[in-house]
């Protein structure tokens, strides 16, 4: 069993790390190689106690989207540490849309002496994280009309496609008009199935009182990889006034200590809280309000590809007692693929 110990993370302003999210080159396409930066400092006291900070004096590139407090450090035996990179997206906008990119290989390299210089010694891994759960919240209300069904449709398109990339996912649905029912979070797409082909619209709209069930739904699941998607066509007319913006937002950035969820907003049409959805979309996720059909399809497209291209960074160093002072400066080069 791993043992974790405590450790700091350093940053700016907020807890999820990004640098910016216009790519500077507008004509990336599907299948493109790039590498990207991402910069931290490490040191270990006791040679038991390793400290993360992800580092200021360098600058890590926009398309890496870090979860800080996703980040873990700890004593894995035999004279070694593992720090984990938990949460770490890839991503980047053009004129086209969003871009999002695969991990093809990555190297750890040391900063000495004004110079960049590979590590060699000790070991580093990366991957897709494997511990993914994601919650749809989904609006039944009836203003939503004959589109619902196809709505469903790609739903059924989302998840089919994350759990194509990560088959150990877990998924959950909630939908929401004037009640609230879900479907707990499961690896069997044919129960989400059957739970969607029985949903009935209604007249209302609960959306807060639904992303509050999503929130417990993730929460209480020891996976650290939590996502959340929020479509509605409207604005909450229902739910129970304790559950307000307010409350969600809080829930969702782990003011409580209950741990972050990356929330993405989806708003159809026009008669939409904008404001609202955009401050609920939060630790790397964003609010899209497509107009049509065809444009909500792309969405449920990018966001797929986004929840199912979430991966995992890992640095191996021996348990030499390194101070504060001396700290190592130290980078992730990433060559990646847009995908």
């Amino acid at each position: 069993m791993k043992n974790f110990f405590p450790f700091f993370v350093f940053m700016m302003a907020t807890c999820i790390l990004s640098v910016g999210c216009k790519d500077d080159n507008p004509d990336i396409q599907i299948g493109d190689e790039r590498k990207f930066n991402l910069y931290f400092n490490y040191y270990n006291p006791t040679g038991l106690s390793p400290q993360v900070v992800l580092n200021s004096e360098f600058q890590s590139s926009p398309e890496i989207v870090i979860d800080s407090t996703d980040i873990y450090a700890g004593s894995i035996g035999n004279n070694q540490i593992e720090v984990e990179f938990n949460n770490v997206f890839l991503v980047s906008s053009d004129a086209t849309g969003q871009i999002n990119y695969e991990m093809e290989e990555v190297v750890v390299e040391r900063y000495i002496n004004g110079t960049w210089i590979e590590d060699v010694e000790f070991d580093y891994e990366f991957g897709r994280a494997v511990d993914l759960d994601m919650v749809m919240v989904l609006d039944a209300s009836e203003s939503l009309g004959a589109d619902f069904p196809q709505i469903k449709d790609y739903v059924r398109s989302l998840m089919n496609q994350i759990y194509t990339e990560i088959p150990t996912a877990q998924i959950g649905i909630v939908e929401f008009s004037e009640d609230v029912s879900n479907y707990p979070l499961t690896n069997n797409v044919n129960y989400l199935n059957a739970f969607l082909d029985d949903i009935d619209q209604g007249q209302y709209t609960a959306m807060f009182n639904g992303m509050k069930l999503g929130i417990d739904m993730l929460q209480g699941s020891p996976n650290r990889t939590k996502s959340m998607i929020t479509f509605t066509d409207g604005i909450d007319n229902q739910s129970q006034p304790q559950y307000d913006a307010d409350y969600i937002l809080n829930r969702l950035v782990g003011a409580n200590g209950d741990g972050q969820i990356t929330s993405y907003m989806i708003g159809l049409g026009q008669s939409l809280d904008k404001v609202t959805l955009d401050q609920l979309a939060v630790n790397g996720g964003v609010s899209r309000f497509p107009t049509d059909l065809g444009q909500l399809a792309t969405v449920f497209d990018n966001f797929a590809r986004t929840i199912s291209a979430v991966h995992q960074l890992r640095f191996i160093p021996n348990q030499q007692m390194i101070s504060e002072e001396n700290q190592k400066s130290l980078r992730f080069v990433i060559k990646v693929k847009a995908i």
